[in-house]
């Protein structure tokens, strides 16, 4: 499993590399940020990348937290009612729709928390970067990481539904996470505008002019 997930997180930035050679410049593009001239904050991107794919996050998490917060965590899990699900959905498309909507809303209340003053320590290091490479995406504090993959599986356990499910809503929304912090100049027309956030606008809302401040806070829809 360890092997696969590996595997998962390359094929996703080689995704990205690929995508960005065919629709970007090579001297914009994250190929030459991160390998032939990389800069300090090119070089954070890599260092994160290589902390998820390593699963590094979760061990210093643990560590951290002399693993109170896991042990918490099984044993809330082992006094709830999950032996049978709070809400039985049949159809496996109907239950991803909702599971990818539902997910994406507790994505835009987390977001907006971590802009609030008292979290924006945390996730200030991904605003940190001044250049967007497609490993962008993983410039994010371990504990941030963490509590929104916790949140997340909550919403899999009341629903009780297939592990499958939760890779492909991640898969979705890697990709996607991926393309926004990468180079190219995408705003995907009528699409981009009303059902999913495009590379364009989520640019926007690491813009460094105080008029684009607190805006586009959506992440996949």
């Amino acid at each position: 499993l360890t092997i696969k997930l590996l595997l998962y997180q390359v094929g996703l930035v080689v995704i990205g590399l690929l995508v960005e050679l065919l629709f970007v410049p090579k001297s914009e593009s994250s190929l030459k940020k991160l390998i032939l001239n990389p800069s300090k904050s090119a070089l954070n991107d890599l260092i994160s990348w290589g902390f998820t794919l390593f699963n590094l996050e979760n061990f210093f998490f643990v560590f951290c937290t002399f693993g109170i917060f896991h042990f918490l965590l099984s044993k809330f899990v082992e006094i709830l009612p999950f032996s049978k699900p709070f809400f039985e959905i049949q159809s496996p498309l109907a239950s991803f729709i909702i599971l990818l909507v539902l997910s994406d809303l507790k994505n835009y209340i987390w977001h907006r928390i971590m802009h609030n003053k008292i979290f924006w320590s945390l996730h200030a290091f991904h605003h940190s970067a001044t250049e967007f490479t497609i490993l962008t995406t993983y410039r994010t504090h371990f504990l941030q990481k963490i509590v929104s993959v916790v949140l997340d599986t909550f919403l899999f356990i009341i629903f009780n539904v297939p592990t499958i499910q939760f890779f492909y809503l991640r898969a979705l929304q890697d990709i996607q996470q991926i393309l926004q912090h990468s180079n190219v100049n995408w705003n995907w027309g009528w699409i981009g505008r009303w059902l999913l956030v495009s590379p364009n606008a989520h640019k926007i809302h690491h813009s460094t002019n105080p008029m684009h401040f607190d805006k586009n806070y959506g992440n996949f829809l």
